[in-house]
This record gives structure tokens, sequence and C-alpha cells, in this order.
């Protein structure tokens, strides 16, 4: 008897109360069972997939892959959805043979710190745990930087490479991590956090894991040979220790020498300088932008923009000083050598009772002089150019009476204007300097030279253009300008 089944209690429409799933994507079904592992070839093997879905392997029963089943493996691959990575023949791996590998996905690159300024290492020969060290026992002990200077940069974390597993999909990689900067004090890091800049000029040093600029850098002991010639471009720079013999030192802002300076000694200074000790050796050569104070200076050549205070003694030194000289503390002596001052010169003892040739000379201003002469000749030859170019500037005017000018005409007159707007600038500048540095010389006439205690023979003394030698011994004098000659007054008694 043959049975027909009629199917259409089936449809919905018939039957609205009854709902029936929609079949799930066979492939979808497949994937769990292929985890645990399919039977394929009548049941003589079993296929499965890797937890990661990277991997699809063949299990024989009895561990043999028998030579019928390799044509039909592409087609049982496909059966289950197993379509990216497939080997060009089974691979055989223990008791499984590989049919398919999937390609793993490559994490993207962290981000990291390329650094600008070339770093150093604790001790030659020696890796250090710190990237950046101030090493001590190399040339050049400070890694300088200027003020909005790029100190590192920041690569960005790459995305990474996708892989794909055996199913054909799409796997996400893990992307690179971004990494902060180790920013201290006297850095800052751009908006787009791809830059560490510095905020002012100082010492680049890495200390604790973190990096700084410090406008205020110490040496924990002498400059010498061993140390080689230092430069500083911050504010302060202190040397805990004496400054050796052939060293040289710069330093933008102020130094401080907690010891003495020594013989062929190379210093500048753009600030103040103070030093513990004595400044010896006339092959030394000292240049101060500010003021200098010290204990004593022996032999040394001095130059000081602003003014010198000496606590002891200055002997056979040569001292050119913008500003005033006190040497006033301890014997307060001036003996030997030369002093000069823009400003008035005082001390306790002037010369020596060996009648040893001393000169002081105040109201002198060498750089001041040199400095106007400088910038006269510097302004005569702006006023020439000024004239060139009005010249130039006429003979346009002519040709464009006669109609407009053409294009080259106009850039060159916009060039020309530019140009005597800009030189007209400096020449005021250069008007106001040479005004205010023949005011210092104006007020030279009231600078004096003291000398509190006594003044020995043999000691020129000048004021201005005023001079006179001493031949006799002087107790507590003043020397001032008096309409073009010396002025001698004693001290009162006190």
């Amino acid at each position: 008897m043959n049975i027909r089944y009629d199917i259409s209690f089936c449809h919905p429409r018939i039957f609205p109360s009854r709902t029936f799933p929609r079949p799930k994507n066979r492939f979808a079904m497949n994937r769990s069972d292929l985890l645990k592992g399919v039977s394929v070839f009548d049941g003589k093997a079993r296929l499965s997939v890797s937890k990661d879905l990277l991997e699809a392997a063949l299990f024989p029963l009895d561990g043999h892959l028998e030579l019928d089943w390799v044509p039909q493996l592409p087609g049982v691959l496909a059966g289950h959805g197993i379509v990216s990575g497939l080997l060009p023949a089974p691979r055989e791996d223990g008791k499984k043979w590989v049919l398919a590998k999937g390609k793993e996905p490559v994490s993207g690159e962290d981000a990291r710190i390329i650094y600008e300024i070339p770093l150093r290492k604790d001790r030659p020969g020696e890796e250090s745990p710190e990237p950046l060290m101030i090493d001590l026992r190399d040339r050049g002990v400070i890694v300088n930087v200027k003020k909005g200077e790029v100190i590192a940069r920041k690569t960005r974390p790459g995305p990474g490479i996708p892989g794909i597993n055996v199913f054909g999909e799409e796997i996400a990689p893990k992307p690179g991590a971004w990494i902060p900067f180790p920013s201290g004090p006297g850095t800052e890091i751009s908006k787009d956090d791809e830059l560490l800049l510095a905020i002012h000029p100082g010492a680049l040093v890495k200390r604790g894991g973190v990096i700084s600029v410090l406008e205020e850098f110490e040496i924990p002991g002498p400059v010498d040979i061993s140390v080689g010639n230092i430069s500083f471009v911050g504010k302060r720079l202190i040397v805990k220790g004496f400054i050796g013999t052939g060293s040289e030192v710069e330093t933008a802002g102020d130094l401080v020498v907690k010891g003495d300076v020594e013989d062929e000694v190379r210093i500048k200074a753009g600030g103040d300088m103070d030093v513990t000790g004595i400044i010896r050796s006339e092959n030394t050569r000292v240049i101060v932008s500010g003021n200098l104070s010290c204990s004593a200076v022996e032999y040394a050549n001095i130059e000081v923009h602003g003014d010198l205070q000496v606590r002891d003694y200055i002997l056979n030194a040569v001292c050119t000083v913008s500003g005033s000289v006190h040497v006033a503390g301890g014997r307060g002596l001036i003996a030997g050598g030369s002093v000069s001052a823009g400003g008035s010169i005082i001390a306790n003892v002037i010369g020596t009772q060996a009648n040893v040739p001393t000169e002081v000379s105040a109201g002198n201003d060498k750089r001041a002089m040199e400095q106007i002469i400088y910038l006269t000749k510097k302004r005569e030859g702006l006023a020439k150019k000024i004239e060139d170019i009005r010249g130039g500037l006429m003979k346009l005017k002519e040709i464009e009476a006669q109609g407009p000018l053409d294009t080259r005409a106009i850039i060159i007159k916009e060039r020309l204007e530019e140009a005597a707007v800009a030189i007209a600038g400096e020449i005021y500048q250069h008007n106001e300097a040479i005004e205010t540095l023949s005011s210092r010389m104006l007020d030279r006439e009231r600078a004096v030279v003291r000398a509190m205690d006594m003044i020995h023979p043999n000691v020129s003394v000048s004021v201005c253009e005023a001079f006179i030698r001493l031949q006799d011994s002087l107790g507590g004098t003043e020397f001032s300008y008096q309409r073009g000659a010396i002025g001698v007054k004693p001290l009162s008694s006190p």
C-alpha cells in the first residue's frame, strides 16, 4: 500500500497557531560539532578544528590516511564550511593530518619614543638602565637644549595585520599600545602627544625614569682635564670644587665656583659669577657679563661688565670693569697690575711698601667707549644704505609718473620700501644704545678712587682724563675729577 503524505497541514496560513523555527546555517551548526570532531568517511575518520579556528585536521581511527580519501577532502572541507588556508596536501602531525591552516593576526607595534638628543651612558662601555645620563667622566658633561627644542618624538602605535581562520573569517589584530612620555620639570608635551619639548633652555637629564630640563645644574666635584670643557645654557651653573688648569667653562647665566680658578682657565659667564676662592694665573682669562665676586685675584686677566667685588686682595692682575670695584674686606689690597673701572674704585690699601707699580683708573669705561665707536660706525653704514634705497625709489617714482609700473618694478619697489623700514628700525635701536652709553659716560665724572687706609708711592691714579702719579705715601685719601685735574682730599679720621 502506497502512503502519501500531505504536508499542507504545516503551512502557517492553515495552522497559524503553530510556529516553526527557521533552519540555522548548517556551517554554524557544524562549527560546534567540528570543535568536538565530526565523523567522516563512513566513520573511519574524524574531522575537527582547533579552538582558535586556525587549524582543520583529520584524525583517522586507525592512524592511516587512505589514498582514496585524498581526492574527496576538498569537498568534505567545503561541506563543513572550511574554505581558507587549505594545504596543497595533507600534512602528517602525530596522530592527525593537518588539512588547513589559518593565518594568525599580527599585533600592532607599540608606540616608541625616539630621542632627538643623543643619549648618554653611565660609564663608557657599560650599559645604563637610564637611557640618558650625565657622565662626568666624559667630555661635554652637560647635554644642553634650547627653549622649544624637540627632545623626543613618539611613533604612533601600529594597527596590526588581520588574520583569517579556516572558515574564511577575518580575525581582528590587537592594536599596539600607546605609551606616555616620561615628562618631568622643564618639559612639555605637544597637543597631539607626539613631541616632548623643552620649556626653557637648560641641561637635559633623566633621573628616576623622568626626563627634565634643569635651569640650574650642579657639578658635584671639580672641573678638570678628566671632565673636559663645560658649556651650559641654563640660568645657573654650580661647580662644587675648583676649576682646574686648562679648563674652559662657558655659561649663558650665572656661575658659582666653590673653589679656586687655576692656571690657563678660560671662563665666560653670561650672568653673575661668584668664586669662593682665588682667581689666579696670568694665563687665566675671565669674562663676566654681570657682576663678579671672589676672594682674591692673582695675576689673572679679568673683564667684568658689571661690578667687581673682591673680599681680600687684587695682586698683579689686569682688571677691566664697566661698573665699580670694591676691595674693602680682609686686607682690602690692590697691589701691582692695573684696575680700570667705569665707576669708582674703593680699597683699603692701594700699592705696596716696596713701591710696586700699580695703576688704578676710575671713570674710564673702555668697553662703553668701544661700543659707542662700533655702533656709530655701524649707524653710518646703515645711513648710507638708506640713501641708496631712497635713490632707487626716486627713480621708480619718475618711471611711475610716465605710466603704471610693470609687475617686476612693483616687486622691486615693495622690497625697497620694506628694506628702508627695517634699516630705519636698526638705526633707531643704535641711536638708543648710543644715547644710553653716552649718558653713562657723562656720569663717569662723579667716579672716585678711594684708599680707605693707605696709598703708596709709584701708584698711578686717573679719574676720567686726569692723571697723577704718587711720589709719597698718603693715608686715607679720595681722588676725584676736578675740571680736567685730579682733586685730592684726605678722608676724615673715624
